[in-house]
């Protein structure tokens, strides 16, 4: 009877620690917007990383049924489930104190909100750097990221991205391509880009941006046309953390000079406005080896209004 009653203490805290966690829905590019706001007001998420995995959309819950017939293994599944359910205890009353906490903020109120950081060593580094310009083009890699989302053709987004980012994106993207399903991304409006960190590794810069926007995002069966997810007068606003790279070779061309950039496979010269792919010898030229290339999303917030 003992050994039952804690077998079932752990299920029910585990079914409601399960339930306590915010729902993930498939919505703009990454699977980052959800069918619930997360982190309150401009706050929280799911990430995606170019040396990472990430599955975007849904959660399942798959119980496990155990047999044994010996009496110590027994013993020492029992103990195990015992500190399960102390852990789930101990996340619940996390989760549960952190949501108080959300719904006590005024509804729309702002978080804090990072200071830029004026990346004064990059600067000295590369002195045609402009942040002004590279703030434009964080702003103008989101729109297009969610305008190929959209359309279903992720092609133009390999000069943007890493190797590792465009793969994994990709493959999300395939899922719907494979499930018929499109997910719109409409009225989309960049409301504020910003560096928070500058640092440098071995190889590259670092350069750290938030990003903020609204959207609007749905999601319809292509044969139908039918509702499956999202809302297409609800606006959301999302907080994104992007994470660009760039070799340390590398500086920023004078204004007005031409950046010449040849395959490392066949020498041939590449055009890198459309593809970073080589159209002689078809070679994929590694984003980020000549330019500011994204190599990983974190998701900070969601806050959804009307419906």
């Amino acid at each position: 009877m003992r050994r039952k009653g804690v077998c079932a203490l752990a299920a029910l805290l585990a079914v409601l620690c399960f339930l306590s966690l915010p729902a993930v829905g498939h919505a703009d590019a990454g699977f980052f917007s959800g069918s619930a706001d997360y982190g309150g007001s401009y706050s929280g998420g799911s990430s995606v990383s170019g040396g990472g995995s990430y599955s975007g959309g849904g959660s399942s819950f798959n119980p496990v049924v155990i047999f044994v017939d010996d009496e110590e293994q027994a013993e020492d599944i029992w103990n195990g489930l015992i500190l399960i359910a102390a852990v789930v205890v101990c996340v619940t009353f996390f989760v549960f104190r952190t949501r108080r906490k959300q719904q006590s903020r005024p509804r729309g109120a702002q978080p804090t909100i990072r200071q830029s950081v004026d990346p004064v060593v990059l600067r000295a580094r590369d002195p045609n750097f402009s942040l002004p310009a590279f703030l434009e083009k964080a702003a103008n890699d989101y729109v297009q990221m969610q305008r190929c989302w959209q359309e279903k053709d992720w092609e133009p987004m390999r000069p943007l991205l890493t190797g590792a980012l465009y793969a994994q994106m990709e493959r999300q993207l395939e899922e719907l391509r494979r499930q018929g399903r499109t997910n719109y991304v409409e009225r989309i409006a960049v409301l504020g880009t910003r560096v928070v960190e500058y640092r440098q590794d071995e190889v590259n810069d670092i350069l750290t941006v938030e990003v903020r926007a609204r959207i609007v995002d749905y999601t319809l069966e292509d044969v139908t046309g039918a509702l499956v997810a999202g809302s297409r007068t609800a606006e959301k606003f999302m907080t994104y953390e992007w994470t660009y790279i760039r070799s340390k070779s590398e500086l920023t061309p004078k204004p007005g000079e031409k950046r010449e950039i040849h395959c490392p496979n066949c020498g041939a010269p590449l055009s890198i406005n459309k593809s970073a792919k080589c159209e002689y010898c078809g070679q994929v030229l590694e984003a980020g080896a000549y330019d500011w290339a994204l190599t990983a999303i974190r998701g900070i917030s969601q806050e959804t209004r009307g419906a």
